[in-house]
C-alpha cells in the first residue's frame, strides 16, 4: 500500500490541533474562568424594576356598528392617548397593556382613559349629527319618509339618541399596575461568557503555536 501524502502547510492536522489546544489548556481555562466572573458580575448589576399597566374596557354596541365598513368588518378602535400600548381582545372586553419602569398612579391612567373616552364620544356624536344634517340637506324632501332615507340616517340617529341619554363610546372596566417578576440572567450570562472566553483563548493559543512553529522552521533553515 502506498503511504498517504505528507501534509502541506495549508492542511490542518486534527491531532496537532488538539495537541496545541491541550498544551495551552492553562490559558484557556484561565480565560474561561475570568470571562465567567465578568459575566457573573454583570448579572449582579441592579436592573430597573418593570411594571405592567393594564386597562380593560368594553366598546358600546352602537360604536361598533358605526365604525363597521361595507364588508361588515369592524375597524379596531384605538384610544389616541394609548397608541403605543399593546391591544388584546377577549369576547367583548379589550385590554390595553404597557410595560414601563416609571408607572403612574392608577388614578392617573383612569383619568387619561376617561378623557380619551370623552373625546371619542364627542367625535362620534359630532360625526353622527353631521351625517344626518348632510342627508337632510341633500336628499329631496319627498324621500324623507322612504326606506332609503331610513337606511341613511337611522344608524346615526340611534347613536345620537344613545349619547343624548348619557351613554359613552367606551365603558371602563378596570385598571391595574403590577410588578413584572425579574428573570434571572445569571446562567445565561455565565454560559455566554464562558463560551466567548474559551473561543478567544483557543484562538490565541493556536496563533501562538503557529508562530512558534514558523519561528522554529526559520531557525532550522
Amino acid at each position: 500500500m502506498s503511504k498517504p501524502p505528507p501534509l502541506t502547510d495549508h492542511e490542518i492536522n486534527l491531532s496537532v490541533l488538539i495537541e496545541n489546544l491541550w498544551n495551552g489548556k492553562r490559558l484557556i481555562i484561565s480565560s474561561v474562568v475570568l470571562a465567567s466572573l465578568v459575566g457573573f458580575g454583570f448579572s449582579q448589576a441592579p436592573q430597573p424594576q418593570l411594571y405592567k399597566v393594564n386597562i380593560s374596557y368594553e366598546t358600546s354596541k352602537f360604536v361598533t356598528n358605526l365604525i363597521c365598513n361595507e364588508d361588515g368588518k369592524c375597524k379596531r378602535l384605538i384610544l389616541p392617548a394609548f397608541m403605543d400600548w399593546e391591544t388584546t381582545r377577549k369576547h367583548d372586553v379589550t385590554s390595553l397593556s404597557l410595560s414601563t419602569s416609571t408607572p403612574l398612579d392608577v388614578t392617573e391612567y383612569e383619568a387619561q382613559f376617561e378623557l380619551a373616552n370623552k373625546t371619542i364620544t364627542d367625535n362620534i356624536y359630532t360625526h353622527a349629527k353631521t351625517e344626518v344634517s348632510f342627508v337632510d340637506a341633500e336628499l329631496p324632501e319627498y324621500l324623507y319618509d322612504s326606506e332609503y332615507y331610513f337606511g341613511l340616517t337611522m344608524k346615526h340617529k340611534k347613536v345620537i339618541s344613545f349619547i343624548d341619554a348619557g351613554q359613552s363610546a367606551i365603558t371602563f372596566v378596570s385598571a391595574s399596575v403590577s410588578k413584572i417578576p425579574s428573570k434571572s440572567k445569571v446562567l445565561r450570562n455565565l454560559t455566554i461568557s464562558a463560551i466567548f472566553g474559551g473561543l478567544i483563548s483557543s484562538f490565541l493559543v493556536l496563533i501562538r503555536s503557529a508562530y512558534l512553529k514558523r519561528k522554529e522552521q526559520l531557525t532550522k533553515t
